[in-house]
C-alpha cells in the first residue's frame, strides 16, 4: 500500500518538475527574446551610423543606405525571433514523457531492422 502511495507521489513530483521546467523554458526564451533584439538593434544602429557618416554624399545615397539597413534588421530581428520561438517549443516538446516515449520506440523498432537486416 505504502509502495503504491510513493509511486503516485513520484509521478506527481515528476509531473511538476516537468511543469516548472517548461516555464522557466518560457521565461528564458522571453528574456532571450529581449537582450537579443537590444544586441541586434544596437549593432545595426553602430553600423547605420558609421554607413550614414560615410555615404555623408547626396540623399538617394543616404535613403538607399536606411532603406537596405532597415531591411536587414528587420529581417534579422525577424529570424531572430523564429528561431527561439522554435526552440523554446522543441525544448518543451522533448520534456513530454510521451513524445519520450514515442521516440524510444522509433529508434528501437529501427535498431530491431539494422539487425534483422545484416
Amino acid at each position: 500500500m505504502s509502495d503504491l502511495i510513493n509511486e503516485q507521489n513520484n509521478t506527481l513530483n515528476e509531473k511538476e518538475k516537468i511543469e516548472r521546467l517548461k516555464k522557466d523554458i518560457s521565461k528564458k526564451s522571453t528574456k532571450r527574446i529581449i537582450y537579443g533584439s537590444l544586441a541586434i538593434i544596437f549593432c545595426y544602429a553602430m553600423i547605420l551610423g558609421i554607413m550614414y557618416g560615410v555615404s555623408n554624399g547626396d540623399e538617394k545615397t543616404r535613403m538607399i543606405v536606411l532603406i537596405v539597413f532597415g531591411s536587414l534588421l528587420g529581417a534579422s530581428l525577424l529570424a531572430f525571433i523564429i528561431y527561439v520561438c522554435l526552440k523554446s517549443y522543441f525544448d518543451k516538446k522533448y520534456l513530454d514523457p510521451e513524445y519520450v516515449d514515442k521516440r524510444k520506440q522509433k529508434l528501437q523498432l529501427r535498431r530491431k531492422n539494422r539487425k534483422g537486416e545484416k
